[in-house]
């Protein structure tokens, strides 16, 4: 049955303050990724850890070594800004979305794929569980499914204004997508919408490695937590004192990452929702986030044309 939740009717919010002033600053970042010259708009862990990967608004795609921070290879011939990237389930292809996504083999970096329907920008670019599908939102107000073997589109589903991110539950069954106005889950065995949530200026949103919590990032600051077995929000707070940009589950499920257009990253307690750390060493927006596998450091990529990695703070684990 197709449920429609309005955000004012959600009775159990629980609204808190920030008070990220308690958290540590931390200025020093453990490496800094050097080669593009524009904004970065995206940002992504190898599922060893070993590489990590980047895409800048001038349409190039650039791989490191995360131990040393040497270039590995540079993936050009985009025809905008890279503004999505997802790395295949077994980590043998690279996606990566802009004007069209391209499919690109890890090992030799070379492309297998343009997949080619969107009438605007994608945003946002992921893999199915079982690696069969890939699935690519846009601000055409569409996502669309796509065989990653053969590069053939099977399917496409509207959502209401441009998305902002697409996620696959971890069993595969459901998709959510976000943008502007909505917060929209489908049913993957029909592709009919399942539950439908008012949620205005949705700029990113992040599953927990369970499923079981979705946090979303706005234009108006905050961060709102939900319960996806009943999709009441169960806390809201603000982040940042501008616009959030991105926001990341740890691996672990233990933290929650936040980036936003006042040049910060934070971190946060997942269960508590208390301040951990603030990460400031960028000049400019931070657009994107990426933990490491092993939820040990995170990797930020901002307008300022900067990718930096930053170890977390061990102390604070629990």
């Amino acid at each position: 049955m197709k449920a429609t939740i309005p955000l004012f009717f959600l009775s159990t919010i629980i609204a808190g303050n920030s008070q990220d002033s308690a958290a540590p600053v931390i200025t020093d970042p453990l490496r800094t990724f050097e080669g593009h010259t524009a904004p970065v708009l995206s940002v992504i862990f190898s599922h060893d850890g070993k590489r990590l990967v980047a895409g800048s608004i001038n349409n190039l795609v650039k791989i490191w070594n995360v131990e040393d921070g040497e270039e590995v290879r540079t993936l050009g011939g985009h025809e905008g800004a890279v503004t999505g990237l997802a790395y295949s389930p077994d980590g043998t292809k690279l996606a990566a979305g802009s004007w069209g996504t391209k499919l690109f083999t890890v090992e030799t970096g070379k492309q297998t794929h343009v997949l080619e329907a969107h009438t605007g920008f994608v945003t946002c670019v992921a893999y199915s569980p079982n690696g069969k599908h890939i699935v690519t939102g846009g601000l055409d107000a569409t996502a669309r499914f796509w065989d990653s073997t053969s590069g053939l589109e099977h399917r496409a589903i509207q959502h209401p204004g441009g998305i902002s991110s697409a996620l696959f539950t971890p069993d595969g069954r459901y998709l959510i997508t976000t943008g502007d106005t909505a917060i929209k889950v489908w049913n993957l065995d029909t592709y009919a919408e399942s539950t439908s949530i008012d949620a205005r200026g949705v700029t990113c949103a992040a599953l927990s490695k369970t499923g079981k919590t979705l946090a979303t990032g706005h234009a108006e600051k905050s961060v709102r937590i939900w319960d996806t077995a009943t999709w009441m929000e169960t806390r809201t707070f603000e982040a940042h004192p501008a616009r959030v940009n991105a926001i990341q589950f740890s691996p672990d499920g233990k933290w929650l990452a936040t980036s936003g257009d006042d040049s910060l990253a934070k971190l946060w307690d997942a269960d508590s929702g208390k301040p951990v750390a603030i990460f400031k060493a960028h000049e400019k927006s931070v657009n994107a986030l990426a933990f490491s596998p092993d939820s040990k450091r995170l990797a930020t990529a901002a307008s300022d044309h900067g990718v930096m990695l930053w170890e977390l703070p061990a102390n604070e684990r629990k």
